[in-house]
């Protein structure tokens, strides 16, 4: 057996939309690195992965109201909050342990990267030929315009009211104030948040769904097998999702920033993969880049692929509100991976990882959230106080060591 356990170490990816802010750190950015010093400390071989989220509509629309494109908004942010972790002190260098590469390292790479993106849609093309997904006629708000055209408006491009708690400026698939999750039709009293004035109205697009329905069993098994290890925030999101019953979700949207869709047809034209599915692809796709950047290309499987002569063990650090995203999607489209690798398609029961499968996630230390003047930190509300800002200013030290004893566990 290998000296050492094999430790990923897996970060949430932050959108290259602004600048982190205090929140950030406290709840996805801090914990990871200090634990990684840890089990380095213990002489285990530690990979950490993460990067900047550069799609989605978060995206665009700060694009949109700044009057400059996509691509200049996440050169921008993903070099400021690059910088700005490294400033705070994270092991994002160098790149290679100091004891060499089959010890791991670090990498914080982009979801523009052209390797990520042929990754994802790699694994895309693999999990459609095996029959997950499935095509559907879905209701999405349309912005119409005065000459007769128009928009459809993804989640972060309409506003209203949560069909769930009644809070006032739900975006169009999850309302921050309550947690719920929804479809876009669902949300009371709609706005389009770039064009207020005009009007809007319900129409029906084609898109891509993802079976999660067929992963119920295996991940209630998952849960289950977890339920000892995972903090109580972390069985509770989990559980709430599984007890609603899982239902297919889009994978599809109508966006053109971001990754294509690797189908032929018109039917994909203006049509991108949904940065939810995309996105957390990024710790897969992240680690396979390092390992051909800086090793020969396959060690990456060392801390993916499970056997039975090496110790592996698999930590995500994020905040609370994407608990459901690193417990029942991400596993549910690893598990959707390993099917069709193992030459299976959807007809045939989904079990949980064995010898020579992707591995999934052992622990999910998800962070409450830090809050201030009485409120939560938020990017969207400018309700914060910005990483670099403060770097300017004070020691990294002394942040890292007031977050560190004031830590938001509850």
């Amino acid at each position: 057996m290998a000296d050492g356990d094999h430790v990923l170490v897996c970060v949430a990816w932050p959108y290259a939309n602004g600048p982190l802010h205090l929140g950030h750190v406290a709840g996805c950015y801090l914990p990871p690195d200090i634990y990684a010093r840890f089990e380095r400390a213990r002489g285990n071989r530690v990979l950490m992965v993460s990067g900047s989220d550069e799609h989605g509509t978060p995206i665009t629309v700060t694009a949109e109201q700044n009057g400059v494109s996509s691509q200049d908004i996440v050169d921008e942010y993903h070099s400021v909050n690059s910088k700005a972790l490294l400033d705070l002190g994270c092991t994002w260098m160098p790149n290679i342990d100091s004891r060499g590469s089959s010890y791991g390292g670090s990498l914080f790479n982009r979801t523009t990267d052209i390797r990520h993106k042929k990754k994802v849609q790699s694994n895309f093309k693999l999990l459609y030929d095996a029959g997950f997904f499935e095509k559907r006629t879905m209701q999405q708000y349309f912005e119409v315009h005065p000459d007769g055209g128009g928009r459809f408006l993804p989640d972060r491009y309409i506003e209203g009211v949560c069909p769930s708690c009644g809070a006032d400026g739900a975006r169009g698939d999850q309302c921050d104030a309550c947690g719920a999750t929804y479809e876009s039709y669902e949300l009371k009293n709609p706005i389009s948040k770039m064009n207020p004035e005009l009007p809007v109205e319900i129409r029906d697009t084609e898109h891509l769904f993802y079976r999660l329905d067929l992963f119920q069993k295996a991940l209630e098994q998952h849960a289950e097998n977890n339920h000892s290890v995972w903090k109580p925030n972390v069985r509770a999101m989990t559980k709430q999702w599984l007890d609603m019953g899982l239902r297919p979700r889009a994978v599809t949207r109508d966006l053109e920033w971001g990754i294509d869709v690797p189908l032929e047809g018109d039917d994909w034209h203006g049509k991108c993969i949904y940065v939810w599915f995309e996105a957390v692809q990024g710790y897969l796709t992240c680690s396979q880049i390092w390992s051909e950047e800086y090793d020969d290309g396959s060690s990456w499987e060392n801390w993916w692929i499970e056997n039975d002569i090496l110790s592996q063990r698999h930590y995500y650090f994020l905040g609370k509100d994407n608990v459901p995203f690193h417990t029942v999607i991400w596993p549910a489209i690893l598990m959707g991976l390993n099917h069709a690798r193992n030459g299976k398609n959807a007809n045939h029961p989904v079990e949980l990882p064995s010898t020579g499968d992707l591995r999934l996630e052992d622990n999910v230390p998800a962070m409450e959230y830090l809050m201030l003047g009485g409120g939560q930190f938020s990017k969207s509300r400018k309700h914060a106080i910005w990483l670099p800002s403060f770097l300017d200013r004070f020691d990294p030290d002394t942040l890292r060591y007031y977050l560190s004893i004031n830590m938001p566990e509850s």
